[in-house]
């Protein structure tokens, strides 16, 4: 019999007399509905990145549970359930930050024939989305950027976006390690500022997804900053500034003080990106002096600068000298 179906009975008596039968008067009719199966409770639950679980009530009279996909205003059976007392499924192989809606039927086996109760209230769950990182972005020479982000524990790698003032982003590298977390941009145009985004990717099945972006992060590309290596007396009145060379440097001007907080004045301005170092013979003698030094790159004819070194100091002196004898 077919479950939650209602069936109509009476009873008729009859007698058999010499070869005839011969019915009675018919009984009241009775009416019985049987046991339909009733309607689960379905929940639905996130387990990571690609995986969703289901969870649903018991049907005592049920033989098993049909699980069904929405896609849409359709829907598709996506496994079969053959045991009433197996009340959970987990769904894998989806998509990360992905949102998906199951429902569920129980049905039962009546000779030979397949039955379905009514199908529970659709839930929806949403597969993990990987987190955005935290970026930034320094210039480190007048043609190149170096971004650093923090690890995503789960990534297999990161997608690097840039863009200039007015543009659209562009993907500019595949990181296809999770552990990398540094990138170093290159081949930049001079003073020009770029705009970076890093989203993180995992490989599921075969598959890479993309991540939650990061925030936008501005860096502009300037010349390196100089280190004054050494301030030395070369003679009572003059002090020799050494410091590093600066890649793509058109030249460098030191500035002077006699205080090392203010009052900076330049003292030289030096046309070469090669030349490292300055005797300054403008000195006062055994007096301190105070120096800044910073680069320039020449662009369109106008010297556009770096920033300036840390201050560093020296004090011109007068020569020992040895070696000399008086005769009485």
């Amino acid at each position: 019999m077919a479950p939650g179906t209602k069936y109509s009975y009476l009873v008729v008596p009859y007698r058999e007399i010499e070869g005839v039968i011969y019915e009675g008067l018919e009984s009241e009719i009775v009416s019985v509905k049987t046991t339909a199966l009733s309607k689960v409770t379905l929940t639905a639950k996130t387990v990571d990145y690609s995986q969703i679980k289901l969870t649903w009530t018991k049907d005592q009279y049920a033989d098993g549970y049909y699980i069904y996909r929405k896609n849409g205003s359709s829907s598709t059976k996506i496994a079969t359930i053959s045991k009433n007392t197996t009340l959970t499924y987990t769904v894998a192989k989806l998509a990360p930050n992905t949102s998906y809606t199951y429902y569920v039927v129980p049905y039962c086996m009546v000779s030979a024939k397949n039955y379905t109760g009514a199908a529970t209230v659709a839930v929806s769950a949403k597969t993990k989305a990987l987190a955005a990182v935290t970026l930034k972005a320094a210039s480190v020479n007048y043609n190149q950027i170096k971004l650093t982000w923090s690890k995503n524990k789960d990534a297999s790698g990161y997608y690097i976006y840039r863009k200039t003032s007015g543009g659209k982003y562009s993907l500019i590298k595949t990181i296809t390690s999770g552990s990398t977390v540094t990138y170093t941009d290159t081949k930049l145009a001079f003073n020009t500022a770029y705009a970076y985004i890093v989203a993180p990717i995992i490989k599921l099945n075969g598959v890479t997804y993309k991540g939650t972006n990061s925030t936008a992060t501005v860096a502009k590309t300037t010349l390196a900053t100089p280190k004054i290596s050494a301030v030395k007396s070369v003679n009572y009145k003059t002090l020799q500034i050494s410091w590093g060379k600066i890649s793509g440097a058109s030249g460098y001007e030191i500035y002077r003080s006699n205080s090392s907080s203010s009052g900076y004045k330049l003292v030289k301005r030096i046309a070469s990106g090669s030349t490292v170092s300055y005797k300054d013979t403008t000195v006062t003698p055994n007096k301190t002096h105070y120096y800044r030094v910073r680069a320039y790159r020449i662009v369109n004819g106008k010297r556009v600068y770096g920033y300036f070194s840390a201050v560093n100091n020296g004090k011109a002196m007068f020569t020992q000298v040895t070696g000399v004898k008086v005769k009485a």
